[in-house]
């Protein structure tokens, strides 16, 4: 029979100390031995290691380095659906049939040669206050859904991903552009300005209609209200003296988001800013990875060497 026994704590402790003690042994044994083999066959450690940052070298060159150029953009939120849809196309377009996507979006191929991917990613509003916070690493379908970090429906994050240019100026202009010439998206953003112009309008006449009956009830306007209660019957009591207020701060606040929500949409889609963020990886990160890849090849080619050597 086995003997099984419960180990104790201060047991199970050592027995930790002792692996991750063997562990950082061999550790320092495997670099001490690195260090060694790579001192003994310089002549080949060091030749690979330099192939392999003139390597870096050529791929971290701005003719081949991947720049991101990302924009916020705004619309109303009856077209959002459609929006991405249009974008997915673009991008599918541009692999099957590069004739059409350059006439669409006014690019060259020299342009379109450059642009690899258009992304749509979200933007974020954690505290729900109706004012984006940040935009969304990713394009996951479960944010739509997720209660804790609220999705801004009229607002997106467009991303140009490009090679060899940060020159992104053609294809905000030829998105906006082709964006504007589609008729449904043109209809549906017709339509949902005036929505929100008829809305706005509504708001303020509700904020002068709220105002002349709180200044009514403050100046004594119906000192008494006459009451209906099928127990008691008629009765006759003082005014609560309603003044509006909340109601008048919540049309405001109202008027003031839609202002802001119609302003500046001359376009079916509008980017907040001229300007976009253009960021690629560092060049001395891609330089150091090379380095080090350079090196591990060098052991490996040296460790080979000396194993056919034996």
């Amino acid at each position: 029979m086995s003997d099984n026994r419960e180990i104790s704590l201060f047991e199970l402790l050592i027995m930790m100390w002792r692996k991750t003690k063997k562990g950082i042994s061999n550790l320092f044994c495997f670099i001490k031995s690195s260090l060694c083999l790579s001192v003994k066959y310089f002549w080949i450690v060091i030749p690979v290691m330099i192939l392999f940052v003139a390597a870096g070298h050529i791929v971290s060159l701005p003719v081949n380095t991947k720049y991101s150029a990302e924009g916020v953009a705004t619309f109303f939120t009856e077209n959002r659906l459609a929006l991405e849809t249009e974008i997915k196309t673009l991008n599918s377009l541009k692999n099957t049939d590069r004739a059409i996507f350059n006439k669409q979006l006014n690019l060259t191929d020299k342009q379109t040669e450059h642009l690899r991917e258009i992304r749509v990613l979200p933007v974020i509003d954690f505290r729900s206050d109706s004012i984006p916070d940040a935009v969304a690493v990713a394009n996951v379908p479960s944010l739509m859904s997720d209660t804790l970090n609220t999705v801004v429906p009229y607002m997106l994050s467009i991303r140009f991903i490009l090679k060899g240019t940060t020159d992104y100026k053609p294809y905000m202009e030829g998105l906006v552009s082709y964006l504007d010439n589609i008729e449904s998206l043109r209809t549906t953003d017709s339509v949902a300005k005036a929505l929100t112009n008829s809305r706005i309008d509504f708001c303020n006449k509700e904020i002068e209609r709220l105002e002349r009956f709180s200044e009514y009830d403050y100046f004594g306007g119906g000192k008494f209200a006459v009451k209906t209660n099928y127990r008691d019957g008629i009765t006759i009591e003082p005014s609560r003296r309603r003044l509006y207020y909340a109601d008048i701060r919540d049309l405001i606040k109202e008027k003031d988001f839609l202002s802001a929500y119609i302003a500046n949409k001359k376009n079916v889609i509008n980017f907040v800013s001229p300007y976009m963020a253009v960021s690629c990886i560092p060049r001395k990160y891609i330089l150091a990875l090379f380095l080090v890849l350079g090196y591990l090849s060098g052991l490996l080619v040296s460790y080979l060497v000396q194993r056919r050597k034996r």
